[in-house]
């Protein structure tokens, strides 16, 4: 009538790894999923800094074709504190006669910055 459980030493273990097995693999996978999104979140910081150093490029440019500087192009590099180079931009300014992409009426000024520790870049034109 009653059968005998001896049998079954070992199945409560047996049962415990799986259960470690399956927590161990949801682990894993959302330790993957947010090692990329805080990647993600370094990145889009990195590119706001190099924006700012394209847009301060345009800023200068047009700061200077105010002022009647003949000059066509401007670079410039942002430091630390240690004196590391931290940013920098580069600008160029073309007429829509020596520039067949440049269809603005007047001239066209075009400003690539880059964040130096993790050579990503971001460009800005402008047509005037």
């Amino acid at each position: 009538m009653f059968k005998n459980i001896n049998n079954q030493k070992g199945a409560s273990i047996y049962f415990a790894l799986d259960i470690l097995a399956i927590m161990m693999a949801i682990v894993v996978g959302i330790s993957s999923v947010i090692v990329v999104q805080l990647s993600n979140i370094k990145e889009a910081g990195d590119s706001v800094i190099a924006f700012y150093a394209a847009d301060t490029g345009i800023e200068r440019t047009l700061w200077e074709k105010r002022n009647n500087n003949p000059d066509p192009g401007f670079s410039a590099d942002f430091f630390d504190e240690d004196l590391n180079i931290v940013a920098s931009y580069y600008t160029t300014v073309n007429t829509s006669t020596t520039d067949p992409t440049c269809s603005a009426t007047y001239y066209c000024i075009e400003s690539i910055g880059k964040y130096e520790s993790s050579d990503t870049r971001r460009g800005i034109r402008i047509n005037r």
